[in-house]
């Protein structure tokens, strides 16, 4: 639905004032063993000078019917909601191995500038379930002297692509609606001596064109793509642990305006309160898209619990 930009404003500043924790989930190579958890509750923004529209596909000129100066006057919001969680099934003497879900809400809008037809200063404003991750993480039962694991994750779209009714192409699409599929390998570590510790993950992610929902009219197909995420850190007063990031993915196929490549990389922040419980905080700008992609910023804080 249409909604003032004034309610729209409003919303979001309350939204960044009022975050809870991180939009993303980062699982590292460290397995956990048969109940150990790990749980974190999450309210994440990622705004965005570049709108998308309601089948996934990042706003164009030619998409649009517009200029291209016009097109830079659309704007994109959007918050998300979310649970994240790892959960150990197995000891480390079969091997450790981990549940993974990610389960987020997602409130998000474009916003049209004051020349723009079909609808000056609008935001058009969709709320729905977005992307759940579900997967499995396994640690063999041989000791290299680091940590390392092997994963696969699956994503599944839990909404419809689309919105009925003449404007319906201006609202933001939660994703892109298919089933994907990534595998992962990761390694990491710490300096003897030190409180300073590393890991890095790479992976392929295969994309698909099943849909679990609207399957769009455009015969639009999918690209793989190359995953990777890093993150170094160090821990001051065995309780506050500072980390830079960089993640991303690049992809092998960058012909059809739905087969984004984008890298973020940013600081965050985790901090022990008590029992258990975490302070999480992050900030992620993205410093490199294609032309499929849109470059933003995302920002969170975070309540984390582990046993």
């Amino acid at each position: 639905m249409r909604q003032p930009r004034t309610a729209w404003t409003l919303f979001a500043m309350a939204t960044l004032v009022g975050l809870l924790s991180v939009p993303s989930a980062l699982a590292g190579p460290w397995t956990k063993e048969a109940g150990q958890v790990y749980v974190k509750l999450a309210q994440g923004v990622f705004s965005s000078a570049s709108g998308t529209d309601a089948t996934g596909m990042r706003m164009t000129p030619a998409s649009m019917n517009m200029a291209p100066a016009d097109i830079d006057d659309i704007s994109y919001l959007g918050t998300t909601s979310s649970v994240y969680f790892e959960v150990g099934v197995l000891d480390a003497r079969s091997g450790a191995l981990q549940v993974v879900g990610y389960l987020p809400y997602i409130l998000a809008g474009n916003t049209f500038g004051p020349g723009l037809t079909p609808c000056p200063n609008c935001q058009f404003i969709q709320s729905s379930l977005g992307d759940a991750t579900v997967g499995l993480q396994y640690t063999p039962p041989l000791d290299p002297g680091i940590p390392y694991a092997a994963r696969v994750e699956v994503k599944l779209p839990l909404y419809e692509l689309g919105v009925e009714g003449p404007l319906g192409h201006e609202f933001p699409a939660p994703g892109d609606g298919q089933l994907d599929v990534t595998a992962w390998l990761g390694a990491g570590g710490s300096v003897s001596g030190t409180p300073l510790y590393f890991f890095a993950e790479v992976g392929y992610r295969h994309r698909t064109e099943t849909f679990l929902g609207t399957v769009p009219d455009d015969d639009r197909t999918y690209g793989d793509g190359f995953v990777f995420s890093s993150q170094i850190g160090y821990t001051f007063f065995d309780r506050l642990l500072l980390a830079a990031n960089v993640g991303g993915i690049l992809s092998f196929d960058n012909d059809v305006g739905v087969n984004k490549s984008s890298v973020s990389a940013g600081p965050s922040m985790y901090l022990i309160l008590w029992d258990g419980w975490a302070l999480e905080a992050s900030f992620d700008p993205v410093i490199y898209n294609n032309d499929d992609g849109s470059p933003g910023t995302g920002l969170g804080l975070g309540v984390s619990y582990k046993n």
